[in-house]
C-alpha cells in the first residue's frame, strides 16, 4: 500500500444496536489515502459510537444524489425522504433507500488489501419474519473467490448500527480484489439503509 496509515485512535468497539443515541454527529477527521483501487477520502463518523476506525462511503452509499445507477436492482428500491437520525456524514444529508420485501441493492466495487469490513444503518419495520440478508463475494482477477452471509433480524422496529461485516482478504499479487455486496430484503415490511461505509484500514 503506497498510502500513509492514518493513525488508530483507540481499537473499534463494534456497535450492533444505536437506536437509543440521539446526537447530531459531525466527522470529527477526514484523511486522504491513496490506494491501488483509487483515492479515498475518509472520516471517523462513528465515533458517538464506540467506532473510532476511518471510513469512506460507498459511491452513491450516501443516497442523497437520489441517484441509484451506480447499482444494480432487483424489485422496486427508492430512494425516500428520511436519513438516519444522527446524519454522521453530514448534517445536511436527507435521503436514504427503502427495500419493500424482495428487493435486492447491489454494488461491486474495488478493495484493497487492508479494507475488510463495512459498516451501514438500517432501519427495520420491526414485523414478525423481518429480515435483512447482507451477501458479500470477495474476488480477485486471479480467479480467487469467497461467499459470506450475514441475516439481521428485524422484529423489533427502529433504526441500528450494524455490526461489523466482514470482506475476506484474499491474497492478490497485485493488492486488489472486488467485492460484490448484495442487501435483500429477505422477510416481510420495508427497510431502510443509509450511510453503506467501508473501513479501509485492517480492524484491530
Amino acid at each position: 500500500m503506497r498510502s500513509t496509515r492514518p493513525a488508530r485512535r483507540a481499537t473499534a468497539v463494534v456497535a450492533a444496536l444505536a437506536g437509543a443515541l440521539a446526537v447530531t454527529v459531525v466527522p470529527t477527521e477526514v484523511a486522504q489515502a491513496s490506494t491501488e483501487c483509487g483515492v479515498r477520502i475518509t472520516t471517523a463518523p462513528l465515533v458517538a459510537f464506540g467506532d473510532t476506525n476511518n471510513y469512506f462511503p460507498l459511491e452513491g452509499g450516501t443516497f442523497e444524489s437520489g441517484d441509484l445507477s451506480t447499482f444494480d436492482l432487483a424489485g422496486t428500491p427508492s430512494v425516500v425522504q428520511e436519513n438516519e437520525p444522527w446524519q454522521v456524514l453530514d448534517p445536511a444529508d436527507a435521503r436514504s433507500v427503502a427495500l419493500p420485501p424482495g428487493a435486492v441493492l447491489k454494488a461491486t466495487f474495488c478493495v484493497q488489501w487492508g479494507e475488510d469490513s463495512m459498516r451501514f444503518f438500517a432501519k427495520s419495520p420491526g414485523l414478525s419474519g423481518s429480515s435483512l440478508t447482507v451477501r458479500t463475494t470477495v474476488a480477485t482477477t486471479y480467479g480467487n473467490s469467497v461467499t459470506m452471509s450475514t441475516v439481521i433480524g428485524g422484529s423489533q422496529a427502529g433504526l441500528t448500527l450494524s455490526p461489523r461485516i466482514p470482506l475476506l482478504n484474499l491474497l492478490a499479487i497485485d493488492g486488489r480484489q472486488y467485492v460484490t455486496v448484495s442487501f435483500k430484503n429477505t422477510g416481510t415490511g420495508t427497510w431502510q439503509l443509509d450511510d453503506l461505509l467501508v473501513d479501509p484500514w485492517r480492524t484491530l
